[in-house]
């Protein structure tokens, strides 16, 4: 029960990211009235976080939903986790224009995290398999 509920409460965070994301890039858009393509630094930032969102969070949820849908739920929920806190600390440094000065901590912070949620969502899909046989 307590992996149903971990694993459905960061799917829909990880939903909410981006709708949140994917409003900043609209909101953007109309303000500076431009349909397509880019204009501006803060319109790149926003359009660069969303579509590295878009470009990693899909692949990464295949694993660990099988490992859910095997009945796994509380292993499954790590990866998604794991998932979730990079995306969020990926998603804030891109789009802060002084991200430089930050020496891009935050942004590695989020890649490392989702890296380790690609490698666990293996592992947990290995371990899951070999539980069920």
């Amino acid at each position: 029960m307590l992996g149903s509920i971990l694993f459905i409460v960061c799917l829909g965070s990880l939903l909410m990211l981006n709708w949140r994301l994917l409003m900043k890039v609209a909101r953007l858009r109309r303000s500076s009235r431009v349909a397509v393509g880019i204009q501006g630094e803060a319109m790149e930032r926003a359009v660069a976080a969303h579509r590295n969102f878009i470009e990693n969070t899909p692949i990464n949820l295949i694993a660990p939903s099988i490992v859910f849908i095997n009945g796994h739920t509380l292993l499954a929920s790590v990866p998604v986790a794991l998932l979730l806190a990079g995306r969020l600390f990926h998603a804030r440094s891109v789009q802060r224009m002084d991200e430089g000065q930050t020496q891009y901590v935050d942004r590695i912070r989020g890649m490392k995290l989702t890296f380790a949620a690609t490698l666990s969502g293996i592992g947990c899909l290995v371990v899951s398999v070999v539980l069920g046989l």
